[in-house]
């Protein structure tokens, strides 16, 4: 199963950015943990419990901070998931090889017209992707949009997790998440404390 969860998410991954070189491999992987728990989050799990922000979680406590290579958005990385970056696009897989995000910037002067975007994204990597149930919220001051769904690839059945994020830099952050079926608890607070951690970049690159 793990094999086929790893070839799953890299063709994803090369999908959504073909230039893709091998992706770098964590020192301590994360424990397994159980096996029974949901694929993906939920947009409204995800979404900040305010609309200002304040009451989204600062992020995980032992992770790094990164800004995005095409949008003055930053992030915080737990230690052990494993990051690439290609143009404009940062990609991070969780240790277990269970989840892959894919932060993609676009210039766009509002979160409808990023939308499109998106749709050709999911048309192009996932088959029969249904999204639906967005929610609008702040993300740290910033107009955001949740939303989770599925789709099928190459004939299996994978949980889709999006969000939206208008930058300060008049760009458009889509997040696109792929998630197998048996991501555990550990993984999926993890991937939920990820999204909470955007908020505008403090520093230029």
């Amino acid at each position: 199963m793990r094999a086929t969860n790893r070839l799953l998410l890299i063709t994803l991954l090369l999908a959504l950015a073909p230039g893709c070189k091998d992706k770098g491999e964590s020192e301590t992987p994360e424990p397994e943990g159980e096996t029974s728990a949901p694929a993906e989050p939920s947009a409204e799990d995800t979404a900040p419990a305010t609309e200002d922000g304040a009451g989204a979680q600062a992020g995980p406590s032992t992770a790094d901070v990164v800004r995005h290579p095409g949008a003055a958005i930053e992030l915080e990385i737990p230690s052990t998931w494993n990051q690439e970056r290609e143009g404009e696009s940062l990609m991070i897989m969780s240790p277990d090889e269970t989840v892959l995000m894919v932060f993609t910037a676009v210039p766009a002067p509002d979160l409808n017209e990023a939308l499109a975007v998106l749709d050709k994204q999911l048309s192009e990597t996932i088959t029969d992707s249904e999204v639906s149930g967005f929610s609008e919220t702040q993300l740290h001051g910033m107009p955001a949009l949740f939303a989770d769904g599925k789709g099928v690839m190459d004939n299996t059945p994978v949980e889709l997790g999006v969000a939206l994020v208008l930058a300060p830099d008049d760009k458009v952050l889509i997040a696109l998440g792929l998630a197998q079926p048996n991501v555990t608890p550990e993984t999926g607070n993890q991937l939920t404390e990820i999204l909470r951690s955007l908020r505008p970049a403090q520093q230029q690159p």
